[in-house]
């Protein structure tokens, strides 16, 4: 479920008429609510209501498709990242061996600080023409 509030207006209860909240003209004004895959309420504010619906029906979009990614999940960094997909590899020791070993020698020196949202393809091929190059 996901609802759009405005947080610069409120209902008032006895007469049923819009008034001025606190927040009247200070921030954004528009405050999207879903829950993710975990059922976790998470928030996102906008300064317009057609960015809000916008973003309330993709989001809702990706929830029903199973494509929804939590906002922090790119706030990983790489090496962290790496470490529990190599983990989880169900192949033999051997290949998990020669793909750990071109993780510690070529990949994680130079991507590993990196947050997985700030991997950009752009950012790959800088790092494999610098491969190339050496």
């Amino acid at each position: 479920m996901a609802e759009i509030d405005d947080r610069w207006h409120a209902t008032h209860r006895s007469t049923g008429a819009r008034v001025r909240t606190d927040r009247y003209g200070v921030g954004r004004r528009w405050l999207a609510r879903w829950r993710d895959d975990t059922g976790t309420q998470r928030k996102r504010a906008f300064d317009r209501r057609a960015d809000a619906e916008a973003f309330i029906a993709q989001v809702t979009t990706d929830l029903n498709r199973g494509a929804y990614t939590s906002p922090a999940a790119g706030k990983v960094q790489l090496a962290a990242y790496a470490e529990g997909w190599l983990a989880a590899q169900t192949s033999d020791p051997s290949t998990r061996e020669a793909t750990a070993l071109r993780l510690r020698l070529h990949i994680l020196p130079a991507l590993g600080a990196h947050e997985l949202r700030a991997l950009r393809p752009s950012v790959v091929q800088a790092w494999t023409r610098g491969l190339q190059a050496s």
